[in-house]
């Protein structure tokens, strides 16, 4: 019984650990299309997009 019940609480922690994870992943895929999008922004205004980053 104690056993079973040390798995489950570590199968707990593991499912927090991987939803934890999984936010980390969008939010780093969400970062990588930021970047894009600025870049393909600067490229073609750049001014523009030098000045905002200025203010």
């Amino acid at each position: 019984m104690k056993k079973k019940r040390g798995h489950r609480r570590q199968s707990l922690e593991v499912s927090k650990w991987v939803s934890c994870a999984r936010e980390r992943e969008s939010a780093r895929e969400k970062q990588v299309l930021e970047v894009k999008e600025r870049m393909r922004v600067a490229s073609t205004e750049n001014r523009s997009a030098s000045e905002k980053e200025k203010r």
